[in-house]
């Protein structure tokens, strides 16, 4: 018998890979209090909140994290990552720097090429998987994915729109 009596219980974030003229890639810092690995290095970004889209997300983030406006160059890699109670959709994407001079609400950054990457130990990152993704992206060319895939439905403010009503509509069962 079929049922849809699940419990959704997911997150969209976006995690930036910002590199500079020389290739190298912005990491920043987490603050000593902040609850999700302190102290540890990883990219900007973080959650869209519940009426945000990808591209907004991006934009709040860049502007956020590191005081910058910049434009995204397209997606490295969809991360899809399954904890006990909830999954969450990491958006990698690529960004141009377009100043070494970064300020924001990182505790600190650098910027840091291969070699710098490989000589960190898995346990100074943010994210399990920065490591060796990074090692990836600085170790070859990369083919990104044009962001354009990323169509971006806001149902909550559709409310106006009579097909989208009719379509609704046409779900609801009698019961």
């Amino acid at each position: 018998m079929y049922t849809n009596d699940y419990d959704f219980v997911g997150a969209n974030a976006i995690k930036i890979i910002v590199q500079n003229s020389e290739g190298k890639v912005l990491l920043t810092q987490e603050p000593k209090n902040f609850t999700w690995m302190p102290l540890h290095w990883g990219l900007p970004g973080g959650k869209a909140t519940n009426t945000e889209s990808l591209m907004e997300t991006f934009y709040r983030k860049c502007v956020g994290d590191i005081g910058q406006k910049l434009k995204m160059e397209g997606i490295f890699r969809i991360i899809e990552l399954l904890q006990d109670k909830r999954t969450i959709f990491m958006y990698i994407v690529v960004a141009k720097s377009i100043s070494d001079d970064v300020s924001g609400e990182a505790k600190a950054y650098k910027w840091v090429d291969l070699t710098d990457v490989e000589k960190m130990d898995v346990v100074e990152f943010t994210e399990y998987y920065n490591k060796s993704m990074l090692i990836e992206f600085l170790s070859k060319e990369n083919e990104l994915v044009n962001q354009s895939l990323i169509h971006t439905f806001p149902y909550y403010s559709m409310n106006e729109d009579i097909e989208y009503q009719r379509w609704l509509g046409s779900g609801k069962s009698d019961k």
